[in-house]
């Protein structure tokens, strides 16, 4: 969302999907929508983040025949909805983000070579919340009042102790279970 922000494309739309969420075909139609019968069912999300950002949440989840058709647009800026042969044009940035190193599912045969390179331009790494542990105070902090405040809960911080445990935690689900440790404490608290 920040690079969106900081971006030419910020006057545009943010549109975020997770990939492993949809079976394939249902993916499909939600990413390049459908026309059937001469009526379009869905627009696709191309299409809605015209202008703007289509955030692509684990692209290393996406099936391989779906990985050739975004190739496709990213070469050609163009692509067809299932079931229509009208191409239509989509100026989006498309951000990939993966939890897994590409190189490997490359090499191994689960992401294409050519589409890991077309997406590829700008590479940044985010190491698992466990090897980064200095973010952590300002993460709670965060997080803290984010959840407080959706909440109505009034929520002051955390202990020093508290704080020692939360920085002694691996957190294997990363920020996301650190996000989900302090929504339940507020919740209990």
């Amino acid at each position: 969302r920040r690079v969106h922000r900081d971006s030419e494309y910020a006057d545009g739309p943010f549109v975020a999907v997770k990939c492993s969420a949809f079976a394939e075909a249902a993916f499909e139609r939600e990413l390049f929508g459908m026309r059937e019968g001469g009526s379009v069912l869905r627009e696709g999300l191309l299409l809605e983040a015209n202008g703007g950002t289509l955030m692509l949440a684990d692209i290393d989840e996406l099936p391989l025949g779906i990985q050739a058709r975004l190739l496709s647009f990213l070469q050609e800026k163009s692509f067809a909805r299932v079931g229509d042969s009208e191409r239509m044009r989509s100026d989006v940035r498309i951000i990939a983000s993966a939890s897994t190193e590409l190189e490997s599912e490359v090499k191994a045969g689960r992401v294409r070579e050519d589409l890991y390179y077309r997406l590829n331009v700008v590479s940044i790494h985010l190491p698992p919340l466990r090897e980064r542990p200095e973010d952590i105070p300002e993460l709670v902090e965060h997080l803290l009042a984010r959840h407080a405040e959706a909440l109505g809960k009034r929520v002051r911080g955390v202990t020093h102790e508290a704080m020692q445990a939360l920085l002694a935690c691996p957190w294997r689900g990363n920020v996301r279970e650190l996000d989900n440790a302090l929504q339940r404490a507020v919740l209990l608290g």
